[in-house]
């Protein structure tokens, strides 16, 4: 899971308002907000507890036995797939927790812990759940952080649930520990207290291996209990996977606002171009959608929320646009790979009128979002596909895109086209009802400027000619320059130096990027090159455009927190 993605379910799990909450999760001590449709597809033995009084009134799930505290941390985790960063070598928040897990890890009744015998303590290992993997976290978590003061309240819980690992890693923390404590009067006071009457053999086990007994401990397969608690791989993105194709499979049926599935986005006609979807998602990606479903609108209301672009947008790209938004990544959609054309849509409509994030999403999920359609676009933009591209951009009126669009569309036209007749052919090949006699007259006054700004041959203004493509240059590294990106491209330091050098008017245009410096014979990193002082990172954007218009390289790739983490303009 991207960290946009992470960074957003996480605002909504720990917001008080709860945000669009249509659930409350009644503990003990009070109530949190949460949202069905999430807990559906992350616990549904959690989702089948609810209940609903007749009306619009919330769901409510009950788990009398569970504090404010422990349910926050639930849904934190149901959210986000981790553990509260919160938690340190206080295990009584980790306990309460994995007590709430335990209670859930199977469909059987919470009160089924409380019974005595194997069944109790094998429940728990074998189940496989969600909340077998919350389990083991904690499990995990607890043996790594035990303490002389907290073992015996470990001990405790693990016996009360059932855990078998957790209680194995306790005896071997006391067979290493244990010496001093044996000889405490109040460890021992405490562990009789808290033990003896339910559970004298764990008491016994834990005597012997502090005074120093191996025949207690665990065999050699179970010693190192924090290392063999074995943490199932996450389904975070595969839940949420789910919960995109179930908005798929309401599409087209009638809009109900007692489902999960509570609004439309719409297009064009709204009758046949809608697609269904969780208001909930649309909030906690989009700040833009959040204040238009929090607020009392007539979208809200009706539950149709519109897209609104010069050009009505393909329905792929509204869908690859909605899968982004609740699984972080891009796909195939029904098989078929996303066009040009879809893509412009794509970034059309997070860009929206304004030209710049108009559905407000956080700067990471804007950043990461551009980055994958213009990665998609590059492998697209050649030939027919560049041309295409370009008229879809100028449609769409995206300036974001309109500059690339050129770029690939005037070299796909100088490496195809030999003579005038060619060109008109390649410039108008569009045959799309969308693209319309006013278009063509813009991207031919565009294609003039662009000649007269930027001519090639005999320069008659050299002078004016070289302000606008430093003028040029600048914005367009200005506007796409980000601080967070998932892949760096990083380039050479002094090579930026000299384009910054340029773009402000103190030299001429740099020569070809060199990166070479920065690699040995093998293409491997040079050990000696320094962050910032020998190359900078820069985003894909930024790097396939500079590298279009200088060339050189080679191109090198780091991932986020590798150490190349800096802004272009640092």
């Amino acid at each position: 899971m991207n960290q946009a993605l992470h960074d957003d379910l996480q605002a909504l799990a720990v917001s008080d308002e709860g945000l669009l909450s249509d659930t409350l999760l009644r503990g003990r001590n009070g109530d949190i907000h949460a949202h069905l449709a999430l807990l559906e597809v992350r616990c549904p033995q959690l989702a089948e507890k609810a209940v609903r009084e007749p009306g619009r009134s919330p769901w409510t799930i009950s788990l009398p036995e569970a504090s404010v505290e422990a349910l926050r941390h639930l849904l934190l985790y149901l959210y986000t797939d981790g553990l509260p960063s919160s938690f340190d070598e206080n295990p009584a928040p980790v306990l309460d927790l994995l007590a709430v897990a335990g209670s859930l890890v199977s469909r059987d009744p919470p009160c089924a812990f409380s019974g005595e015998g194997r069944i109790k303590k094998s429940r728990l290992e074998k189940s496989p759940c969600e909340m077998r993997r919350l389990c083991a976290l904690c499990e995990h978590h607890l043996c790594a952080s035990l303490t002389q003061d907290t073992v015996v309240d470990v001990l405790q819980t693990a016996m009360k649930i059932g855990s078998k690992k957790l209680e194995n890693g306790i005896y071997q923390f006391l067979g290493k520990a244990g010496n001093e404590l044996i000889k405490s009067v109040s460890f021992n006071q405490s562990l009789f207290a808290a033990l003896g009457s339910e559970h004298p053999e764990a008491v016994a086990r834990a005597v012997s291996a502090a005074a120093g007994s191996t025949q207690v401990l665990p065999s050699e397969s179970e010693s190192d209990a924090s290392q063999s608690i074995v943490v199932s791989p996450s389904k975070f993105l595969q839940h949420l996977t789910t919960l995109f194709e179930s908005s798929r499979e309401a599409d087209g049926t009638p809009l109900d606002l007692d489902s999960r599935i509570d609004c439309w986005v719409c297009w064009g006609v709204p009758e046949t171009s809608q697609l269904a979807v969780h208001r909930c998602i649309l909030a906690a990606r989009s700040a833009y959608f959040a204040r238009m479903l929090s607020a009392p609108m007539r979208e809200s209301s009706s539950g149709h929320i519109p897209i609104t672009l010069p050009v009505d947008p393909s329905s792929a790209a509204v869908n690859a646009l909605l899968r982004y938004l609740y699984t972080g990544t891009f796909v195939e959609v029904d098989g078929q790979h996303l066009t040009a054309c879809d893509l412009v849509d794509v970034l059309s409509i997070v860009d929206g009128p304004g030209g710049r994030n108009f559905l407000q999403l956080s700067q990471k999920a804007y950043s990461r979002v551009r980055e994958l359609v213009v990665a998609i676009l590059d492998l697209k933009m050649h030939g027919n596909h560049s041309m295409m591209f370009l008229h879809r951009s100028i449609a769409q009126q995206s300036t974001t895109l309109q500059s690339l669009g050129f770029e690939a569309a005037l070299q796909a036209c100088k490496a195809e086209c030999r003579n005038l007749d060619s060109f008109k052919t390649c410039i108008d090949r569009a045959e799309e009802e969308w693209w319309t006699p006013a278009m063509v007259h813009k991207l031919l006054v565009e294609l003039l400027w662009r000649r007269c700004a930027m001519p090639t041959g005999y320069e008659p203004q050299p002078q004016a000619r070289m302000a606008a493509r430093r003028k040029e240059e600048y914005e367009f590294v200005k506007l796409h320059d980000t601080k967070t990106s998932e892949v760096w491209y990083v380039t050479c330091a002094h090579w930026l130096d000299t384009w910054k050098d340029f773009v402000r008017g103190l030299r001429g245009p740099p020569d070809r990027i060199t990166n070479h410096h920065l690699m040995d014979a093998s293409g491997s990193p040079l050990p000696d090159k320094e962050p910032f002082k020998d190359f900078r990172g820069i985003n894909f954007v930024v790097w396939r455009y500079l590298h279009a218009r200088y060339g050189g390289g080679p191109e090198i790739k780091r991932p986020a927190g590798d150490g190349y983490k800096v802004q272009l303009y640092a």
